[in-house]
């Protein structure tokens, strides 16, 4: 979740980035396909966070009711 919640921070400021006029004049020497590039990378991480998290989850095995018989063996 902390992942998930920091890779949209990312997202948004960088959106802002290149939307914003008075941080591109800040950036008037960057261009600007690095912010799309990097825009980019972080939709793209931020899906796999996201596809991780959830195959994490359907892999996660339950062992709260899991009733083992354990039996001395006859020597």
């Amino acid at each position: 979740m902390k992942t998930s919640a920091f890779l949209i921070i990312l997202i948004l400021c960088n959106t802002s980035a290149l939307l914003s006029e008075s941080i591109s004049h800040l950036v008037r020497d960057v261009n600007p396909w690095l912010f799309v590039a990097l825009e980019i990378l972080l939709v793209l991480g931020y899906y796999f966070n996201k596809a991780i998290k959830e195959i994490r989850q359907t892999l996660d095995f339950d062992r709260n009711h899991l009733n083992l018989l354990v039996t001395k063996s006859k020597k």
